[in-house]
């Protein structure tokens, strides 16, 4: 499965039970963070605090609850919904579709387990609930937090 891989509707897309962040960068500069809405082997919607932007290649790194390793991947933005108002009336989230361009053979095998597991169930989100706009707002500062800490390690790394 290793090189390009088309986004395909017989991949069966599945929701996370426990929150998978995301943080979607260009090379070293951050550009969104957000939460997986659901995912499959060939793509994944997001959540973020920003708009990308349709077409751009970008690099993921999800974390997926109590797992250590993130899983890292270029992907193709393929579709950006419109921002999602907070009940405050600020732009607060954006729905984006992510197609994975890139994923290693073990990456592919570590995506599958993960997937597998009683931690994702059959479906995918169509609608942003309450309890979702309220974990994404619960999730900002920590989302904020662990932006920061993925720039000082990719700095760290590049000394």
């Amino acid at each position: 499965m290793e090189g390009n891989l088309t986004q395909n509707r017989s991949s069966p897309r599945l929701t996370p039970r426990k929150p998978v962040t995301v943080a979607v960068q260009d090379g070293e500069t951050s550009l969104a963070y957000g939460v997986v809405t659901n995912i499959s082997e060939t793509g994944a919607c997001v959540m973020t605090d920003s708009t990308v932007g349709k077409g751009r290649i970008v690099m993921l790194r999800m974390s997926f609850y109590r797992h250590a390793d993130l899983l890292e991947t270029p992907a193709r933005i393929v579709w950006s919904g419109p921002e999602l108002d907070s009940p405050h009336g600020v732009p607060s989230a954006v729905l984006q579709g992510v197609q994975f361009t890139h994923l290693g053979d073990r990456d592919v095998s570590r995506l599958r387990d993960l997937l597998d597991s009683s931690d994702f169930v059959p479906g995918a989100v169509l609608a942003v609930t309450p309890e979702f706009e309220d974990l994404v707002s619960a999730l900002r500062q920590d989302l904020s937090k662990l932006g920061s800490k993925l720039r000082r390690d990719t700095y760290r790394d590049t000394d």
